[in-house]
């Protein structure tokens, strides 16, 4: 993920405030606010910053355009490691707990409406 170095530094404050959220082990975090204000930015740059605690990692732009599930589903598979491909979207829920009993994943929803 390229990101301009000025528009990380221009938002260092929230991510030292996500990064100590980290720490103390939070399970899910929502960034919320108006559109524009940098919230994908953060997003990104917080999970470039701790990926590599990870043993599979996953960026999701939420499309609502997009209305390919299956296509979607494989995707986020593949940034996860997982190297079968579901035979169809009833395999995925499967596919995904699986993956995430068996390894520790980090997954970034971007765009959810």
């Amino acid at each position: 993920v390229d990101i301009i170095e000025e528009e990380v530094l221009d938002r260092k404050q929230s991510l030292l405030k996500i990064s100590s959220l980290y720490v103390s082990k939070v399970k899910a975090l929502y960034l919320v606010g108006m559109d524009r204000i940098g919230k994908n930015i953060i997003a990104k740059t917080t999970l470039n910053n701790i990926k590599h605690m990870y043993d599979a990692s996953c960026f999701v732009e939420c499309d609502e355009s997009s209305n390919d599930s299956y296509k979607s589903s494989c995707h986020i598979l593949e940034q996860l490691k997982v190297e079968s491909k579901p035979r169809n979207l009833k395999d995925v829920p499967k596919m995904l707990k699986l993956v995430m009993i068996k390894k520790r994943v980090i997954i970034v929803f971007d765009n959810v409406i």
